[in-house]
């Protein structure tokens, strides 16, 4: 009789599915629409509290959404930093005025 590898391929798979389309849905409720619930997040997606909660504490969907939020705060970096130097600008600050100019390719 042949012998069986430690590792059978008998039973349910090891590890998980990947992140889906819904899941990417789920991170980008949450990350930019911050005022929503939990709840109301996961009625939008046709699924209960307990499943969003699950896949909460996944590390991929975690890094995912790290990533996202990231992404998010460093936009509104971006943002507030051109508002500054737009004020600056308005005041007839020079380099505020060359780098309106320029992070809008106006220049």
């Amino acid at each position: 009789m042949a012998k069986r590898s430690k590792r059978s391929k008998i039973g349910r798979p090891r590890g998980k599915e990947p992140l889906s389309k819904k899941h990417y849905t789920a991170i980008h409720l949450l990350v930019y629409n911050f005022k929503l619930t939990h709840e109301q997040v996961a009625d939008v997606l046709g699924i209960t509290r307990k499943t969003l909660y699950n896949w909460r504490q996944r590390k991929d969907f975690d890094r995912a959404y790290t990533k996202e939020l990231t992404k998010m705060i460093n936009a509104l970096k971006r943002q507030s930093r051109r508002i500054s130097h737009v004020d600056l600008a308005l005041k007839g600050d020079i380099k505020a005025i060359e780098f309106v100019l320029g992070a809008n390719e106006m220049i």
